[in-house]
């Protein structure tokens, strides 16, 4: 129906005409007009002709307006005073307001105030004067003495005040009801506009799951290739440097040869390792590589290095090159606690890259500086050299993925970067200046997926060869997505009431303060309904509260406490749903096991239905029908016991002394009974039908935002998914290729350690010139294994190494556990 408006609409008048034509002559047995006096035929054909405009109220809600007016106006003249469709005229107003474009609402209700004035004027005169035309019929319907002859002997002094009054008590009902309607139309489309929105956010994050999925592969890609340099690059350049140093200082000292040589297989096998760590994605309890990873799949983040382990690289650092002079000073209190998610890794990798980059391009018996400096709000660290810095080529190939990782790490983190020749154009310098969280312990968890789309985009050069939307245009972001609270998002929204943007009225903002507000609202209203409540059971008396079939005798703070247990949880129904219903449905099965009748209060029942469906998780039903069911069986039993003599059913378990009953016979009490727990049960059905209506409809904020929550949740989820599939392709396609150039690395170390040993079991001085040939070997495999390394690189930074199996990926759908955001959680 919501999509479908003019059936709907027709449906409605249908049941409306078979309604006001049902209750014509009940209603009244004349109709008075101005003119002339009407029969109910007459009273019905103007009844139908007022009906028509309704069926299109929501779709030209100014024109339909229009033309009921133009009706009415015609029936005040030639036709009957007031019909009962004469009463949809609040139905029209509230549909301008509330469908209509804002700056005609103002136009329609002052039109609304003018026909009522002249309304009551009409019904007036009609009823207390009678027809202009028709003066035989002089008195109208009410037969007023003061008025009789007026149109003989003109007016009176009592005819004239009684007119005034009927005409003023008229005019003040139909302004009181204009008013509530103007209220309520206002509070509605305020809500509507908050609807809007929140609808439009949703559809936005549904319609952004392709890019963020292709972008959260993109980003993964290039985590792997930034994270593969600097694991892999910076152990090849240890070894490179180790073996180019083997070469001349072991070449006449085997002890030295063999222990350079064990730390060139460590080395090897620890890139090994770190390689295996990398692209470790998801359990796979069976074995099988090619098992997709799903929604239930266990993610296993690759480990990541920390900013305490800074003071290793540097140990390495003064290890692998001895002629080198590393030093490290701190100024400051350093507080890696204060550190956001993914800042001690950035540090540590920068700190890596920068020394890698010194060992492969700086030179001999240079002077690295490490400086760190703390202060309350941020940390600048800067790794300095005085070599050659980037005159220096070793490898034969262009630098710049190291940097180029190292800045998208630093990005990520909202840290800035410099690097560069140093000013006095010896060596070369890499600073950077990072931001502390306020608080130690607000650390911003760290995903697969840790950088902005902006730098994505702009470090891979992906925007040329995969067109679409700038990604600060869409809105996106890369990182994980922090569940908002329902406040924020409202905050957030701009009031959107109808076709264009407008300033909202005072109605307008209640009605946003009290969505935003909504668990104030309702524990103010549970406390005012609970006191009004309350009262009248002190006033009303034992009995006066209760409806049953017999005598019940309960004291009225009795009264006032089960009122307090029944409604006061309402407070929370829309904040916990389920506890305040099951609250709710504790205390009246406890209401009627020991009083054995329902008071006023009871009907609140209804409310906490309605809302444990509408906001609840949707297994809440599971739960809630048998509850119902339950209680309405106990009512039924209450009944039967109250009109059998017995004031509760706990007083006939007990066996207490029986009362007089009403009734004279078992099947008058238990017919009696059975309808009345059958009209009640149908009232909960109807209540929770409703609530599943509306939510079907999704024209409720607080649903709409509990939906976003769960999307959110989902998106987050679907995006590591995404990482984590197109990880274990890259691992399929690049693992092998990487591992067999380090095994190779380690192969030729290998080699090296035997023909040491089998000239030590001989006791034989191994040949300079075949340890200098191991080393060398050696070097150029490590020479070749990172210039293979960077190729790899390029393809994955560049080609888009894993398109095609991307493209044969099947797409994942967004599926919410529910619209609650407690479903996600829980």
């Amino acid at each position: 129906m919501a999509r479908h408006l003019y059936p709907g609409d027709i449906a409605l008048l249908l049941c409306a005409m078979l309604v006001v034509l049902g209750l014509g002559r009940t209603v009244s047995s004349g109709y008075p007009g101005l003119l002339v006096n009407h029969d109910d035929r007459t009273a019905s054909l103007w009844s139908c002709a007022l009906l028509p405009p309704l069926i299109s109220r929501r779709r030209h809600p100014e024109i339909s307006a229009a033309v009921f007016a133009a009706i009415v106006m015609l029936q005040l003249v030639v036709g009957p005073s007031i019909v009962l469709p004469d009463f949809f005229a609040l139905v029209m107003v509230f549909s301008v307001i509330v469908h209509g474009e804002p700056r005609h609402a103002r136009t329609f209700i002052a039109l609304a105030f003018v026909m009522g004035l002249i309304a009551a004027a009409v019904i007036a005169w009609s009823t207390e004067v009678g027809p202009l035309i028709e003066r035989s019929h002089a008195f109208g319907t009410v037969a007023r003495v003061d008025c009789a002859t007026f149109y003989a002997d003109g007016p009176t002094w009592g005819c004239s005040r009684s007119m005034f009054f009927s005409w003023l008590i008229l005019l003040i009902l139909i302004t009181l009801c204009l008013l509530f309607t103007i209220v309520i139309a206002y509070w509605r489309r305020a809500r509507m506009g908050i609807v809007r929105n929140l609808r439009e956010r949703n559809a936005s994050i549904e319609s952004r799951q392709q890019e963020e999925r292709r972008i959260a592969m993109l980003a993964e890609r290039a985590r792997i290739a930034r994270d593969m340099h600097d694991m892999v690059a910076h152990t090849l350049s240890i070894i490179i440097v180790q073996s180019d140093g083997g070469r001349y200082a072991a070449a006449h000292d085997p002890a030295l040869a063999r222990r350079t040589m064990t730390t060139i297989r460590q080395e090897s096998q620890h890139a090994l390792a770190s390689m295996g760590t990398l692209l470790d994605t998801l359990e796979q309890p069976d074995g099988d590589s090619d098992t997709r990873p799903t929604a239930g799949s266990t993610i296993h983040p690759a480990k990541e290095a920390s900013y305490g382990q800074i003071e290793r690289l540097v140990r390495e650092a003064r290890l692998s090159s001895p002629n080198n002079t590393v030093s490290r000073t701190i100024h400051g209190t350093p507080r890696p606690d204060l550190l956001t998610g993914g800042a001690g890794n950035a540090l540590y990798r920068m700190v890596q890259e920068a020394l890698t980059n010194i060992r492969k391009y700086a030179g001999d018996a240079v002077t690295v500086t490490i400086l760190e400096q703390w202060s309350d709000t941020s940390i600048h660290i800067s790794v300095a050299d005085d070599g050659l810095g980037s005159q220096a080529d070793a490898d034969g190939h262009a630098p710049g993925y190291g940097l180029t990782g190292m800045r998208e790490r630093i990005g990520a983190i909202k840290g800035t970067l410099i690097t560069g020749p140093r000013t006095d154009h010896r060596g070369f310098h890499v600073e950077a200046d990072i931001p502390l969280a306020s608080t130690p312990g607000r650390v911003t968890p760290t995903t697969p997926i840790p950088m902005p789309i902006s730098t994505l985009l702009d470090a891979t050069n992906m925007a040329a060869s995969h067109p679409g939307p700038k990604p600060e245009e869409k809105g996106m972001t890369v990182a994980t997505t922090t569940t908002r609270g329902f406040l924020a998002h409202l905050h957030s929204l701009p009031m959107q009431t109808g076709p264009r943007n407008r300033r909202a009225n005072i109605i307008e903002r209640l009605s946003r303060w009290a969505q935003e507000h909504y668990l104030a609202v309702d524990a103010t209203l549970a406390i005012l309904a609970t006191a009004v409540l309350a009262g009248l059971h002190l006033l009303a008396g034992p009995t006066g509260m209760y409806l049953q079939f017999g005598e019940v005798d309960v004291h009225p703070w009795a009264g006032v406490i089960t009122t307090a247990a029944t409604v006061l949880p309402l407070a929370l129904r829309r904040r916990v749903p389920e506890l305040s219903a099951a609250c709710v449905g504790v205390a009246s099965a406890v209401q009627l096991l020991l009083i054995g009748a329902i008071s006023p209060e009871n009907l609140f029942v209804l409310v906490s239905l309605y809302s444990v469906i509408m906001y609840g998780r949707r297994r809440a039903g599971f739960w809630v029908l048998p509850a119902v069911a339950a209680d309405t069986a106990l009512l039924v039993l209450s009944f039967v016991a109250n009109g059998s003599g017995w004031s509760s059913p706990i007083a006939a378990i007990l066996g207490m002394e029986r009362r007089h009953h009403y009734y004279s016979n078992v099947y008058e009490i238990i017919t009696g009974s059975v309808i009345i727990g059958v009209i009640i049960l149908l009232m909960c059905l109807v209540s929770m039908g409703l609530a599943l209506w509306i939510r079907s409809r999704g024209s409720n904020a607080l649903v709409l935002q509990q939906r976003a929550d769960a999307l959110r949740a989902e998106e987050d989820k679907q995006r590591i998914l995404a990482a984590n599939m197109e990880r274990n392709r890259i691992g399929a396609s690049i693992q092998d290729e990487v591992n067999a150039t380090l095994m190779s690395v380690r192969d030729q170390a290998d080699e090296g350690l035997r023909m040491l040993e089998g000239y030590e079991e001989r006791r034989a001085e191994p040949p300079s010139g075949e340890i200098v040939g191991a080393f060398s070997r050696i070097g150029l495999r490590g020479r070749h294994a990172l210039s293979h390394m960077r190729r790899l690189l390029g393809m994955l930074r560049e080609t888009g190494l894993s398109d095609d199996a991307t493209a044969q990926t099947p797409a994942m759908a967004l599926h919410p556990v529910s619209p609650q955001a407690r479903d996600t959680h829980g």
